[in-house]
């Protein structure tokens, strides 16, 4: 996992291990790019891995937490 930018908004974007784009945002989510372009988009989209609790994701409230959320997701799913 690699870092490849920090916005003004204090977003961090790294370059995971397949290729894909990983997002962590000061708001609490954690985002990931999809592998490939998809049907119905020309592009790759964002989706969150938060976990979904009561209909509503769960937001991690530290940016230390928040890293650590990727960085696990990069060693299960993108090996």
């Amino acid at each position: 996992m690699e870092l490849t930018k920090v916005t003004n908004g204090g977003a961090l974007h790294f370059k995971l291990s397949d290729g894909r784009m990983g997002s962590t945002y000061p708001t609490g989510y954690v985002r990931v790019t999809t592998k490939n372009i998809g049907y119905y988009y020309t592009s790759r989209i964002n989706y969150q891995i938060n976990k979904v609790k009561n209909g509503a994701r769960v937001l991690i409230p530290t940016q230390k937490a928040r890293l650590e959320y990727l960085m696990k997701f990069n060693n299960k799913n993108c090996k």
